[in-house]
């Protein structure tokens, strides 16, 4: 039979034949004298065999081996059933997050640690929980952060939730940045905003271990005006020179 019929008797393309042909799971077959392969029944039920073991799960470096006896096929196909499970245990995991995040009053577009942030911001200062800045910023730190880097970060941020001092400072930094968007980068009233920002930063974050991302800290300058860039710059420089982190 020519490859066509092989392949239409199998189920699968004659390009997958091919391709079982170059991967050295399926032999040549043997050739008319005008060139064309010529298959026989023996050569279709070791095609079968290929794609049900493929179907299966097995690689074709897996198949190979079988039809070599060099594997067990039912060590490869438990082999098999261990990844699928734990494929699926990474599954239930992601659902059972998904109906969580649904089940919740956090913001679907932002990532989970995100998002449950701002429902914590939200509960103490929901105008600035409200701003798509906050969450911009949030979102750019969790993008440009290490996992440990922000845990770290997200438990300092709670903690400064906790302390309505720092809150009524943060609300008061909110307004006066959102001020300070069209000003001149040299206007006087940064310095004192800058002053404010670093002793925030002082108390609630200087504890930390990881110093943050250099990155996520880039990110974020750059959603700023010239004017709120260089605020959070010289917050940044009195936060090191007492601290002596680097951003």
């Amino acid at each position: 039979m020519r490859i066509g019929e092989l392949a239409a008797l199998a189920g699968v393309s004659t390009r997958a034949v091919r391709h079982y042909h170059a991967s050295g799971v399926l032999p040549d077959a043997a050739r008319r004298s005008n060139g064309y392969r010529d298959y026989t029944a023996a050569d279709l039920i070791r095609l079968l065999r290929v794609v049900r073991l493929t179907a299966l799960g097995l690689t074709l470096a897996e198949v190979r081996s079988v039809h070599a006896d060099e594997q067990d096929l039912r060590v490869l196909l438990a082999d098999v059933v261990a990844d699928l499970a734990e494929q699926q245990a990474t599954l239930d995991r992601q659902r059972a997050d998904l109906l969580a995040l649904m089940a919740s009053d956090h913001d679907l577009t932002s990532s989970p640690g995100v998002a449950a942030l701002l429902v914590e911001l939200a509960a103490v200062a929901p105008e600035v929980a409200g701003r798509s800045s906050e969450r911009t910023l949030l979102e750019l730190m969790r993008a440009g952060s290490t996992d440990t880097e922000f845990a770290e970060f997200a438990g300092a941020y709670r903690d400064s939730l906790r302390d309505s001092e720092a809150v009524a400072t943060g609300r008061r930094i909110d307004r006066q940045l959102a001020e300070l968007a069209d000003a001149d980068p040299g206007d006087p009233r940064l310095e004192a905003v800058a002053a404010e920002l670093a002793a925030v930063g002082r108390q609630h974050f200087g504890s930390m271990t990881a110093a943050g991302s250099a990155l996520a800290w880039e990110l974020a300058l750059d959603t700023m005006t010239p004017a709120q860039r260089r605020c959070l710059e010289l917050a940044a420089e009195a936060f090191e020179t007492e601290t002596g982190s680097t951003s």
